[in-house]
């Protein structure tokens, strides 16, 4: 949902919804975000001020690149009590060097973060150690760490990858230095990544 749309589907939607519950035909109900549009997660906080009541789930985008659903988004959750399905811990750049290269790179020119804070090639790399076995596996790990989180969703094309992804489950934090580093160097960073 975006902004903008809150009202309408709180106004429209929420009463034949909650009607819809009361007659047990909806057990629960989820609000997700277009975070493409909205990487702030501004719809996910609008609907959840406005509406606390009908949101039992939030699907949202938390991740090392991306953990601007911390400042507002994961809080006002835990508030109201509604369940948060991390939807893309893992997305496009994270597994892909070259595109994770090229993405950091382009916040080091355009000032997002320092140009000496992490290495031009393979630029978490550092992450690799004590248990942790890849960037993915880091990504994992961080994704799930967040108190406000209950799952993790995870995408796979082979039964191996899919090992992997439950592997990093087993431990779902990272070294509490890198961890703060990685919200160090990125939390303040609300784009599509």
């Amino acid at each position: 949902m975006l902004p903008e749309h809150s009202a309408v589907v709180a106004d429209r939607f929420g009463p034949v919804i909650t009607r819809l519950k009361e007659q047990g035909k909806i057990r629960f109900l989820s609000l997700s975000e277009r975070f493409i549009s909205d990487p702030k997660h501004q719809g996910c906080v609008a609907g959840m001020k406005r509406n606390p009541e009908l949101w039992d789930v939030i699907m949202l985008k938390y991740g090392i690149l991306n953990q601007w659903a911390a400042r507002e988004a994961l809080p006002l959750a835990q508030k109201t009590g509604a369940g948060v399905m991390n939807m893309a811990a893992v997305r496009i750049k994270l597994p892909d060097p070259v595109k994770l290269e090229a993405l950091i790179a382009d916040w080091k020119q355009r000032g997002l973060i320092d140009p000496d804070s992490v290495p031009d090639n393979k630029p978490l790399d550092w992450l690799i150690h004590d248990g942790v076995t890849s960037v993915v596996d880091a990504a994992y790990k961080f994704g799930a760490d967040h108190p406000a989180i209950a799952t993790l969703l995870t995408g796979t094309a082979n039964i191996e990858h899919l090992k992997q992804n439950i592997a990093a489950m087993e431990r779902p934090q990272l070294p509490e230095g890198d961890k703060q580093r990685i919200i160090q160097l990125f939390s303040h960073i609300a784009e599509y990544a």
